[in-house]
């Protein structure tokens, strides 16, 4: 049971990182590639940074959710403890 538990705070502490990792790293990538960008790809930029930032504000929304489950996780294992 308490490998289980360590392994469900291990999911979480990961899938929130690469979530906020991810965009933050495309948006980064992103500006080294398009530096010289023309107008013709301008619009595919815009989308492709508005699609960013959307999915940053989303993966901050998931790791708040994911804290909160930790924080369950925690409370439930010291009420195990404590019975």
């Amino acid at each position: 049971m308490f490998k289980r538990k360590k392994r469900e705070r291990k999911f979480y502490f990961y899938s929130s990182l690469i979530s906020i990792a991810l965009p933050i790293f495309l948006l980064i990538l992103e500006y080294f590639i398009y530096e010289d960008s023309t107008n013709l790809d301008s619009g595919f930029r815009a989308f492709f940074i508005t699609f960013m930032w959307i999915l940053l504000v989303l993966a901050i929304f998931r790791t708040l959710y994911n804290y909160k489950k930790l924080k369950e996780i925690s409370n439930k294992q010291n009420n195990n403890k404590q019975n």
